[in-house]
């Protein structure tokens, strides 16, 4: 059973059919007063994941998928690609990360993985175990740009079939959706959020199948 604080249900977050917790929520303050404090924007669940989520219950992915999230933050989204049936690793860049990946598996009750790791030390080894990756909100500065575009070459040089980044528009994902389509023929899909709250949101799509 969930040892997450269920008497917190007014800062836990339930769309999709996947639970995130608020920065409030009392399991997350205590994280962060034992100093486990998150750096490079991951004081938060970004909403951008839900797009990945609205797009694959329209496409889902081949049964079995294994699938790396990259930039993963809380996982959020690993935690959802968990409950339909992939075999989930999240990886991120702050090393604190982690035990919010914790709790997100644990008040999901799924299993996934995390590491830690930048997008420049995912090697095509390790991308070779994948057939899909996928990001939200992780190309939010100019010089993120080149280093996802970089990965995703990687990715779909090492059997990586299927590619899913989104974000609220930043002009560095532009930037990277503007390359992709004329190395890879990455299309842009406009996707209208109704939860956990009304907003408009972008995914780059690539299949390389």
């Amino acid at each position: 059973m969930s040892r997450i604080r269920q008497s917190q249900d007014k800062h836990i977050i339930d769309a999709y059919g996947v639970k995130a917790l608020k920065a409030a929520h009392a399991d997350v303050q205590k994280l962060k007063r034992r100093g486990k404090l998150p750096t490079i924007h991951g004081n938060k669940v970004w909403a951008s994941c839900y797009a990945i989520m609205d797009y694959l219950q329209s496409y889902p992915l081949a049964e079995n998928s294994r699938v790396l999230d990259v930039g993963c933050g809380w996982g959020v989204l690993a935690a959802w690609l968990a409950k339909q049936g992939a075999d989930v690793v999240g990886v991120d860049a702050d090393r604190h990360i982690g035990d919010y990946f914790a709790l997100t598996a644990e008040i999901n009750d799924v299993e996934m993985q995390f590491e830690h790791s930048s997008f420049e030390k995912i090697m095509g080894s390790e991308l070779s175990t994948f057939n899909v990756l996928a990001g939200s909100d992780i190309c939010f500065w100019d010089e993120l740009t080149p280093v996802i575009f970089s990965l995703i070459e990687r990715a779909l040089s090492n059997g990586v079939t299927r590619v899913y980044i989104a974000d609220p528009g930043r002009p560095p994902f532009w930037s990277l959706a503007d390359q992709c389509a004329e190395a890879f023929y990455g299309t842009v899909e406009t996707i209208e959020l109704t939860e956990p709250r009304k907003s408009s949101k972008y995914l780059l799509v690539i299949h390389d199948d």
